[in-house]
């Protein structure tokens, strides 16, 4: 089975570092899995199917079944849009470093991943 690559790059953003621009539809459902730091069991549970079939997803081997895709963007937190072909921003990383930062702080760090991310384009 030939792997189903999204159509168009993300349009990553500040995310660019956090997500890579070009996923699967099993890498997209493994990342937003991986940020709530939730397991497979736990997603499979919440579907009514097997630690198995969520494996088979996220290894791009099988594709969720279309009734089971809304309530798995539910449980992921993320927008079908994202979830099925990438488009639109990926969802927010949960960054515990951040977390713990005055809001000056914060936007201090926020401002330096700009710069970088300007650099790397101006490189690219």
């Amino acid at each position: 089975m030939a792997l189903l690559k999204s159509q168009e790059p993300l349009s990553c953003g500040r995310q660019v570092l956090l997500y890579a621009c070009l996923m699967t539809l099993g890498q997209r459902i493994r990342a937003a899995r991986s940020r709530l730091k939730i397991s497979q069991e736990v997603v499979a549970d919440e579907l009514g199917i097997t630690k198995q079939a969520v494996s088979g997803w996220e290894r791009d081997r099988e594709i969720p079944e279309v009734p089971k895709l809304m309530p798995l963007a539910r449980k992921l937190k993320v927008p079908i849009e994202w979830l099925l072909d990438g488009r639109g921003d990926p969802p927010e990383e949960e960054d515990e470093t951040l977390n713990g930062l005055t809001p000056t702080e914060r936007a201090a760090a926020m401002s330096f991943i700009e710069v970088m991310r300007r650099r790397q384009q101006q490189v690219a």
